[in-house]
């Protein structure tokens, strides 16, 4: 099948998978800040797998884009624990991620320092966690190939955004503090920190008080997923119009990014069915609906 089939064949999640574009991050309208990846939604991961199943031409096009395997593979490592020296290959490490994204069990190896050549036993040795060798095109790689092999769980919907929130806390909910939100998902959202001091802070408070302008995000929806003009300011936020939802802090999930020995990112995550705020919950879920339905459109279709 020659490229030129494929693109009048295909739906475009598909194309783009078999022509190497796995990293491709796409916006829902480029005045409004959401987008996604393929591997964020089991909508376009099963269809690819359906795909790639009946299809031994299309398996074979997909095949041709997994060099990437095959060098991290190649890669070795050496690793000095209690003057024992310990081989591994890349792959183990990549791996090692893939199994501490399903039980959290491999923190400690990953992010944890060690003494980590990559010349042979003999050294030099660096002293640095295993999670500054993962490359971050590779790792996304690895994931969806991952997925699309069932070794690790499809996402069912995640949303990438940004912009600012305003939380409440302390005694009183007297403090105030500025915090991102990161994902939109079909569970909850991402909020993220870089402030370590912030974190420690909020610890201390029995309940949190979320505030956030959802104004936009409901004319988004109303509006098909479109925006006629790029707001000039933050999305989710204003002082004048402030919708809010509370949480528990024990009821937060709290992750350090992979990459937090770098960017310092701390991530909490609020869980809808533990938010109290009908009219935030009730908004971010119809956003959900909505996108849903529009990646079903592009499932069924080859339209661009």
């Amino acid at each position: 099948m020659n490229n030129n089939k494929i693109q009048s064949l295909l739906s475009w999640p598909i194309r783009d998978v078999l022509t190497g574009s796995w990293n491709k991050e796409y916006k829902f309208d480029q005045n409004a800040p959401f987008s996604f990846k393929l591997v964020d939604s089991h909508i376009f991961m099963n269809n690819l797998r359906f795909e790639l199943k009946k299809s031994e031409e299309l398996n074979e096009l997909y095949s041709h884009h997994l060099d990437f395997m095959a060098q991290i593979q190649s890669t070795k490592i050496w690793l000095k624990i209690n003057d024992n020296i310990m081989h591994i290959s890349l792959t183990d490490v990549y791996n090692s991620f893939i199994n501490n994204l399903k039980s959290r069990e491999f923190e400690d190896q990953l992010f944890n320092c060690n003494e980590v050549s990559f010349v042979g036993p003999m050294g030099p040795f660096k002293h640095i966690p295993l999670i500054q060798c993962i490359n971050k095109n590779v790792l996304d790689k690895f994931v969806l190939h991952n997925v699309l092999k069932s070794k690790l769980p499809t996402r069912s919907l995640r949303v990438i955004t940004k912009g600012h929130l305003v939380v409440s806390h302390g005694e009183d909910f007297r403090r105030e503090d500025e915090i991102q939100i990161k994902q939109i998902t079909s569970n909850g959202i991402l909020l993220m920190t870089k402030d370590d001091l912030l974190v420690n802070e909020l610890a201390k408070s029995k309940c949190l008080n979320f505030k956030l302008d959802i104004r936009h995000l409901g004319q988004f929806i109303e509006n098909n997923l479109r925006l006629p003009v790029t707001k000039e300011h933050d999305f989710f936020y204003s002082r004048e119009h402030m919708s809010e939802f509370y949480i528990e802090e024990s009821k937060i999930q709290r992750t350090l990014s992979y990459n937090s020995d770098q960017t310092n990112e701390y991530y909490l995550f609020c869980r809808f069915h533990d938010m109290q705020g009908a009219d935030v919950v009730g908004t971010f879920r119809a956003f959900n609906e909505k996108v849903t339905e529009y990646f079903k459109h592009f499932t069924n279709t080859n339209a661009a």
